[in-house]
């Protein structure tokens, strides 16, 4: 016997696990979950217009103990997506990210709800180490998550349109003297903008095109974040095969190739 039946309401196809299933929606005639949602939506619904019968009520203790109980146990290796996710192999298709992402457009959370996650997550980690704790992101990670970040920004304050970062302005001159010293034509922030590496998200202080060599200045900061400076610059000149300048800003220059 076949398992699939009709949508009495618009003609689609569904596919049942069973045929006892199959034989109950038809006993019943029942219609396909998209129509069934749509038929419930608005002045549709059953409740529309009605107070609900539990506002203002609260589960007892022992009723939440029991619907604990009652609840489907999907924690750590009982959850289907577990060790399924990020490089090691199953993601939700793109359909499911598609459905996902509409239902989570213009959700407005309350500062209450808020803070309901903010003590929650407080409790969590206070008994439970983070599972991220003492990991690194690699190289690839870490620029699929930058570009995505531009995107966004891009995406939500630029209406789509490419957005620049600041910069020193007091840099501009240091590097327009470097490069008339060394025969260099550089572009910059106040000359046809920082030169943007789309493929790694990163935008140069200063590029020459032509001699593919990049300069970058340095503030004092940067003592503190030589590990992200080192990173950056090795896959900058591994994706450009350039020269790579860093003029500090105590004056001295570091060249690497």
């Amino acid at each position: 016997m076949e398992k699939i039946r009709k949508c009495p309401s618009c003609d689609i196809e569904i596919i049942y696990s069973s045929i006892y299933k199959k034989k109950r929606a038809d006993e019943q005639n029942s219609v396909c979950r998209k129509c069934s949602n749509s038929s419930r939506k608005g002045d549709k619904h059953p409740m529309f217009g009605k107070q609900s019968p539990f506002k203002g009520k609260k589960h007892t203790d022992h009723s939440k103990d029991l619907i604990s109980k009652n609840h489907a146990d999907v924690s750590g290796e009982k959850n289907p997506m577990f060790n399924k996710g990020g490089m090691s192999g199953k993601n939700h298709s793109d359909d499911t990210k598609l459905k996902i992402s509409k239902g989570n457009k213009n959700k407005n959370v309350t500062i209450e709800t808020c803070e309901k996650i903010s003590q929650s997550l407080l409790k969590y980690y206070k008994d439970n180490v983070s599972p991220t704790k003492g990991l690194k992101h690699n190289n690839e990670v870490k620029i699929k998550m930058r570009l995505s970040a531009i995107k966004r920004i891009g995406k939500d304050k630029f209406n789509g349109v490419q957005f620049y970062p600041s910069y020193n302005k007091k840099s501009i001159s240091i590097l327009e003297k470097y490069a008339d010293d060394n025969n260099l034509n550089i572009q910059h922030a106040e000359k046809n903008g920082e030169f943007y590496i789309k493929e790694l998200g990163y935008w140069l202080d200063a590029y020459d095109i032509d001699q593919n060599i990049v300069i970058e200045y340095n503030e004092k900061y940067h003592k503190y974040i030589k590990e992200k400076d080192n990173n950056r610059r090795e896959l900058i000149i591994q994706h450009l095969n350039c020269q790579f300048i860093v003029i500090n800003e105590d004056g001295s220059v570091e060249k690497y190739n």
